[in-house]
């Protein structure tokens, strides 16, 4: 009986220590999101890749990228072996049926090789407004706010959601990298990123 409360507890622990892990929050419940050394918002990591040929390896990554982001304008390099691209997703007030379109979150990604290892890098996030014209057709005003920002006079519950909706995006997007560079299935899963170094 002790042996079994044992088991429990030690996956107990597991589970919290993993929730813990998973996402970070401050003091107020916000969630932290990585920034680099000048305080700019920034998803980066190394990832290691012995195993898969360096050729094999750019072709993978090139091909996630085209399926992942087809209206970008992509720039492939393929003698340095990078890859630069930017994405852009809706942001919304209200949840469920009565969602409306807030604005939408651009970023720039960009993805080097070397050999046994790449690096992607996910940073410059900006909140573009929309606004509802006379045909009830959501549009760019034009307006932007750098996501690093901390207030959202009038929005500020609705800012925390879309930085909490950027780091959900941000991480599929790496994980499903990561299926694609592996050939596997894309699916779900965290990924820590890391502060930027010069040499990677």
């Amino acid at each position: 009986m002790e042996m079994i409360d044992k088991k429990k507890s030690l996956v107990l622990q597991t589970i919290v220590v993993f929730l813990f892990c998973s996402t970070i929050f401050n003091a107020n419940g916000q969630i932290v999101m990585p920034k680099d050394e000048t305080g700019k918002i920034t998803y980066l990591d190394v990832v290691r890749m012995d195993s898969i040929p360096a050729d094999t390896l750019f072709k993978r990554i090139n091909e996630w990228v085209k399926y992942s982001y087809p209206k970008s304008n992509t720039t492939i390099d393929s003698i340095t072996r990078k890859i630069a691209t930017r994405g852009r997703f809706l942001v919304y007030l209200n949840p469920g049926v009565l969602k409306e379109i807030h604005g939408a979150i651009r970023y720039d990604l960009s993805i080097e090789l070397k050999e046994n290892r790449y690096r992607y890098v996910f940073t410059n996030f900006v909140f573009e407004y929309y606004k509802q014209d006379k045909f009830y057709k959501y549009n760019p005003t034009g307006k932007e706010k750098p996501l690093e920002e901390e207030k959202f006079p009038g929005w500020q519950s609705a800012w925390e959601k879309h930085k909490n909706t950027t780091d959900a995006h941000v991480k599929q997007k790496i994980a499903d990298l990561k299926k694609a560079v592996e050939n596997k299935k894309p699916e779900t899963m965290y990924i820590a990123p890391v502060k930027k170094t010069q040499d990677w």
